[in-house]
């Protein structure tokens, strides 16, 4: 015995595997035990009995013991067992209950039947879904996304110094009397002030603006110096997207593939002083359909751009893929959609948009972006969908909207009102707006905007909800067609199979093995932990 000890690796005989074997020769004699011996059982433990009244009353045709016993029977063998592959402990579970059904044959006073194998196999499944599932959302990696995301939130400075913050940065863009650069470093810190300066998207216009007021407030060198380090790192991105733009557009030309430019391509081109003052992080695309854009993603190939996924989790669910360019180390977001989720889709149709178009010449003869009136329509709603997943505002989208309401006159405003009560999206215009007029003092007419509010009280969807995960889900519900409802919940709740296993990395992982490994990340993800 002491030899044979000695040839098995120390690795194998843990204390895991000896508390396995404690489980397993348990759950035989428990199995085995008599109809008198589990009475006494019962007597002997009233929580026991408590339990077993409770699960024997359950309105199921199940016998609860047996799925309940093998529930947390399968659920410690996956937590214990967490290397083994669940194909395998579910052989283990089938083995255990056909086993001690076979068993009981010898057993007085048991009778075996195949109804309690089969609630076995039952209990067996439920215990090592939940094992998964715990396995997933307290696992290495999971822990350490925790602890990354814990280190992250350390660095985020807290709500007071970010609204203190943005404050600052929109004083300085109006040039309000207020808080000073140098009393700014003094209040905050270099750091922080420049770390709200990218989180806000306006690194570009905060340096051209604290420039120019040099002479009056002069702005400290620890401070001034960095941030034209990054805002020159800004003009660099945006010559880059720009380049890579005329790239695009040209092989666009080429395909006869029809295009609008959106955000920041489009509107440095001709709403800023100069493209510069707009920092870009990502070019954005508005295309035909979905066909149109996969057919888009082969002729940008050449040009370095490839679909990490070329899957979409459901036509209902998600109007948009990512491209991304190694060479460039730039994202390309392909849109069928203004708007990416269910929420504002088919609002703004593409022929509507594409008669308005604006042409840019910069970009190149044949670019096109949207037209004023409908580019003020989806920085409104571009703001309100990044509520729905949690973003606040940015100075820099609230800018556009600044931008944009500035340069109207009676016949522009006229529009915006009627585009916006024709496709519901009054109060998601009027909360836009107001939200730039309070941070910028944006000069709106008065009439237009109490139009607007009249109509938005007739809609059913308040802008100033969207952060809540369980009013905006209710909220896409409402606004969808009667027939597109339960659709849009199946392609949410189970995306397309290859989209995830994408998205995961498991190619050839079973739906089960996946929709479980989804719902341990959406759950963590809820819970605030880091997602994958």
């Amino acid at each position: 015995m002491t030899m044979l000890a000695e040839r098995i690796p120390r690795s194998v005989l843990t204390p895991r595997h000896a508390v396995v074997a404690l489980l397993v020769a348990a759950a035989v004699l428990v199995m085995l035990l008599s109809s008198g011996q589990m009475a006494g059982l019962r007597v002997a433990l009233p929580p026991l009995s408590q339990a077993m009244s409770w699960l024997e009353g359950l309105p199921v045709p199940l016998d609860m013991d047996h799925v309940a016993f093998f529930a947390g029977f399968a659920l410690a063998m996956r937590l214990l067992l967490p290397q083994l592959p669940w194909q395998r402990l579910l052989l283990v579970v089938a083995a255990l209950a056909v086993a001690t059904e076979l068993l009981q044959f010898a057993s007085d006073g048991r009778t075996p039947r195949w109804q309690d194998a089969r609630d076995d196999l039952i209990g067996g499944g439920i215990g090592l879904l939940v094992g998964a599932l715990l396995s997933s959302l307290f696992s290495p990696r999971r822990l350490r996304h925790r602890a990354r995301a814990a280190s992250i939130g350390a660095m985020t400075p807290d709500a007071n110094q970010a609204a203190a913050l943005h404050a600052v940065l929109v004083g300085w863009l109006v040039g309000r009397e207020g808080c000073t650069p140098g009393q700014a470093i003094a209040s905050h810190g270099v750091d922080a002030v420049l770390a709200a300066c990218e989180r806000e998207g306006v690194v570009s216009l905060v340096h051209a603006r604290l420039s120019a007021t040099d002479a009056l407030h002069p702005v400290p060198p620890d401070l001034l110096q960095p941030l034209a380090a990054r805002a020159r790192l800004c003009a660099a991105r945006s010559l880059l997207c720009m380049s890579e733009a005329r790239k695009i557009q040209q092989a666009l030309d080429a395909a006869g593939i029809p295009a609008i430019w959106l955000k920041g391509i489009a509107l440095g081109q001709w709403l800023y002083p100069s493209m510069h003052l707009r920092d870009i992080a990502d070019i954005d695309l508005f295309l035909t359909n979905h066909g149109t854009t996969l057919r888009v993603a082969e002729v940008l190939a050449p040009l370095g751009y490839s679909l990490p996924n070329p899957h979409i989790a459901g036509d209902l669910v998600v109007h948009e893929l990512l491209a991304w360019s190694e060479r460039a180390r730039l994202e390309l977001d392909l849109h069928w959609d203004l708007s990416n989720g269910a929420l504002f889709a088919n609002r703004l149709h593409w022929n509507e948009l594409w008669a308005d178009a604006f042409a840019l010449p910069a970009v190149a003869p044949g670019a096109r972006g949207l037209g004023p009136v409908h580019a003020l329509l989806h920085a409104c709603m571009h703001r309100a969908a990044n509520a729905v997943v949690g973003q606040q505002d940015r100075l820099r989208w609230l800018y556009d909207i600044h931008l944009l309401a500035a340069i109207f006159g009676p016949a522009e405003w006229e529009r915006v009102v009627a585009v916006a009560a024709r496709t519901a999206l009054a109060d998601v215009v009027h909360a836009g707006l107001s939200a730039a007029q309070i941070a910028f003092a944006t000069p709106l007419p008065a009439e237009a905007m109490a139009i607007l509010a009249a109509h938005a009280r007739t809609e059913t969807l308040a802008t100033n909800r969207l952060g809540s995960w369980t009013y905006t889900h209710l909220a896409t519900l409402r606004v969808l067609p009667p027939k597109q409802r339960l659709p849009w919940l199946h392609q949410l709740l189970f995306p397309d199979l290859a989209h995830l296993r994408v998205r995961y990395g498991a190619d050839g992982a079973g739906r089960i093995r996946i929709l479980a490994r989804r719902l341990g990340d959406g759950i963590a993800r809820w819970r605030g932990y880091a997602g994958l």
